[in-house]
């Protein structure tokens, strides 16, 4: 249950829950603080310190304002399912996670990486290069192009044209017709060349992008 006051200019924020989730939650502050209890544990997050939330025990937190926070949700199913392929067995407990998250170690930095470019992506900023990704996620192009092909069957690039597709579908889905054209969508996308999205386009929707538009 949230709840909010006012003192001084400051808006002290809090919140009590105990609503279960198949997940876990992420909460990376961009600025400000949160004191947060959870499971009997308890931390106080800043721009150093993330909390990891499983939604399925009681937790209370405590934000100052100004603490906008980057919030990323984490699929328990697929976690445990991932901790399985790398034990070489099944997980014999539920998956946990300390609360606490370090964000300037070397492994969290890493992921932290890979984070900036799902919102990268999200926001449909400048296209990436594959040397882009191996950078931010700190490992060589030849490694993060293995890694693509043992667990995604697919390369980097292959995989991140799959998602800009999708978001030029969704966009062209929820426009109206007439309040946008299929080149404008595409080109924000990073599809420069007009022949060859279409093409894509009726390959991975059987349908061209026009006719998308048209609903």
């Amino acid at each position: 249950m949230p709840r909010s006051v006012a003192l001084g200019g400051i808006t002290l924020n809090h919140v009590v829950t105990t609503t279960a989730s198949n997940g876990f939650l992420v909460h990376i502050p961009l600025a400000g603080r949160a004191d947060v209890r959870c499971g009997g544990d308890a931390v106080t997050s800043d721009p150093a310190t993330a909390v990891v939330i499983d939604p399925a025990e009681h937790h209370d937190m405590t934000w100052a304002g100004g603490t906008p926070q980057l919030i990323v949700g984490l699929d328990r199913g697929r976690m445990e399912s991932h901790l399985g392929r790398a034990l070489g067995r099944r997980p014999v407990r539920p998956l946990r996670f300390a609360l606490g998250m370090d964000l300037n170690s070397t492994a969290v930095r890493s992921w932290l990486g890979a984070v900036a470019l799902l919102v990268h992506e999200v926001t449909g900023a400048e296209p990436l290069t594959v040397e882009d990704v191996a950078e931010a996620v700190g490992v060589a192009v030849r490694a993060l192009q293995d890694g693509f092909r043992r667990h995604a069957d697919t390369t980097p690039m292959s995989y991140l044209r799959d998602v800009r597709l999708r978001r030029v579908r969704a966009e062209l889905t929820a426009a109206e017709p007439g309040t946008v054209t299929v080149t404008d969508v595409a080109v924000r996308w990073g599809f420069l060349h007009a022949g060859r999205f279409s093409v894509l386009y009726r390959e991975q929707f059987g349908e061209t992008p026009s006719t998308t538009l048209r609903g």
